[in-house]
């Protein structure tokens, strides 16, 4: 090849990358990953899982449910037929969503260190936000009750056959003013 050809090559070679650009790509870090920890205090019925990353328990097994993150990756999980769900809309900030098949028992007959809101159906579905109750009151007389009714589908029913109130007994309710002669009843929300 003589001195011109290379030249010409060399053109050629520099004209048609001139308008080409390289990029990377960066792939995002994994998310983490969760293992059981059976070193976690957890109420009977639920088993510990450690976390780290972005990553929650439900991630890896769907039928899981369980608490919110304690802020150290940790949770403590049930067995459910309801599901983990982030899509679930409307959930107050510290609150987990949880869609159940319609009619279906909610998270927290399954971990009785949730407390779920009344149910909004969509579908063939009820949806629900959960949270973790960090008050722990041994005189409690107040019971989560969804039969309560007149509540808004955000919102938590309780009964109480005692003078305390659901806010007493719960961490970050709100709740309305006690209706009923029998026992109490409250419409409460989550903040």
């Amino acid at each position: 090849m003589n001195r011109t050809s290379i030249a010409f090559a060399s053109l050629l070679l520099t004209i048609g990358l001139g308008g080409c650009t390289v990029t990377t790509t960066t792939t995002p870090p994994p998310p983490g990953s969760c293992s059981p920890n059976a070193g976690l205090a957890c109420v009977s019925g639920t088993s510990g899982w450690s976390c780290s990353g972005a990553a929650q328990p439900e991630d890896a097994n769907q039928d899981l449910v369980c608490s919110v993150d304690n802020g150290n990756g940790d949770f403590c999980c049930a067995t459910s037929s309801c599901s983990f769900d982030p899509s679930v809309g409307g959930c107050a900030g510290g609150t987990v969503g949880y869609s159940c098949a319609g009619g279906a028992s909610p998270p927290d007959a399954s971990d009785p260190s949730l407390v779920c809101s009344e149910p909004t159906i969509a579908g063939p579905d009820d949806l629900y936000c959960c949270y973790t109750n960090t008050t722990v009151v041994a005189a409690s007389t107040c019971m989560q009750d969804f039969s309560v009714a007149g509540c808004a589908p955000d919102s938590y029913g309780f009964s109480c056959t005692g003078a305390d109130t659901p806010d007493q007994d719960y961490s970050n309710l709100t709740c309305s003013a006690g209706t009923g002669g029998g026992p109490t009843l409250f419409c409460c929300t989550f903040h």
